[in-house]
């Protein structure tokens, strides 16, 4: 999804400013009433003309307790991804999906022991 261009939001400001209603801009530039109030409001609010930033860079939820992992699967090498999620409920008090943590330990670069008859194609 790509952004209105800050021509389209410096003109809805404007025509704003001259008193023009919600409906009146919308409809002269082509574009939606909730669009006009959500450039209109930001701008009030914050003095913002700028576009707010989609998509980007969200820090993994578990980042924060990599030492933690790490002492975990250090001492006690073959926990489950549940044995983790449930010591992670009991420790921090919060909940968290065996995928979460699964991606974090991959992350770290730590491998999980493979299960050598789940890995068979062939009958014997």
């Amino acid at each position: 999804m790509r952004a209105y261009s800050q021509d389209i939001r410096d003109r809805v400001i404007a025509a704003k400013n001259e008193g023009l209603g919600t409906s009146d801009v919308a409809g002269a530039l082509r574009g939606s009433r909730r669009y006009v109030d959500q450039v209109w409001e930001r701008y009030q609010q914050s003095g913002s003309r700028t576009v707010l930033q989609i998509g980007g860079y969200r820090a993994p939820r578990l980042e924060k307790h990599e030492a933690l992992l790490r002492q975990w699967v250090g001492r006690e090498p073959g926990l489950t991804l549940e044995q983790l999620c449930r010591r992670y409920l009991e420790e921090q008090g919060e909940t968290v999906a065996a995928s979460v943590i699964h991606r974090q330990l991959r992350r770290m670069g730590l491998r999980f022991k493979e299960n050598a008859a789940r890995q068979r194609a062939d009958p014997q």
